[in-house]
């Protein structure tokens, strides 16, 4: 009887933390990172720098990914990172944005660039979901288009880690704790 109970209490505690195990956010995924190299606005392109640099992360999924918006080349300086969902017909993606957003405040460039020592941070899980723009791809070029101006990136990485807005939410948490102590 004893034996029976306890496999039974085993179970129960096996299913328990399984349970809990499903409702975990992934703070991370793979797949591959385009760095935006020109933008064309009125019919002239134009080199980005680091007034306005953007990034896209697009999971090896298809169905998902991170745009990232910085500025770096004065103060503030400041990082965009908002959740995508995406939903390709042909060779054409529409992304729309899911409401997940995370700002980040650096004092510096240099920790800007390297997304370390936030000074300020807001991470928003529900926010609201918009259409954000639509995507041809051809290899490792992509152009993305978002209002009037169209983004023209390369891919820099292909199939690679990397951190989802909750996921850096989380990092930079901590790391305003590590602060305090």
């Amino acid at each position: 009887m004893k034996r029976k109970l306890f496999a039974a209490l085993t179970g129960f505690l096996v299913l328990f933390a399984l349970a809990g195990c499903g409702k975990r956010q992934d703070t991370s995924a793979i797949g591959s990172i385009y760095k935006a190299q020109t933008y064309t606005t009125n019919g002239k392109t134009h080199k980005t720098t680091k007034a306005v640099e953007m990034t896209l992360y697009l999971t090896n999924d298809n169905k998902s990914g991170v745009l990232s918006t910085a500025t770096l080349a004065q103060a503030p300086y400041y990082r965009r990172y908002e959740t995508i969902t995406r939903k390709t017909s042909g060779n054409k993606t529409k992304l729309t944005t899911t409401g997940e957003m995370l700002a980040e405040t650096f004092d510096d460039a240099s920790d800007a660039e390297a997304g370390i020592n936030t000074t300020k941070y807001s991470y928003n899980k529900t926010g609201d979901s918009h259409s954000s723009g639509s995507y041809t791809n051809a290899g490792k070029t992509l152009d993305l288009k978002l209002g009037n101006t169209t983004w023209h990136f390369k891919r820099t990485e292909k199939k690679t880690r990397f951190l989802l807005p909750y996921g850096l939410a989380d990092q930079a948490k901590q790391a305003k704790l590590d602060q305090k102590n």
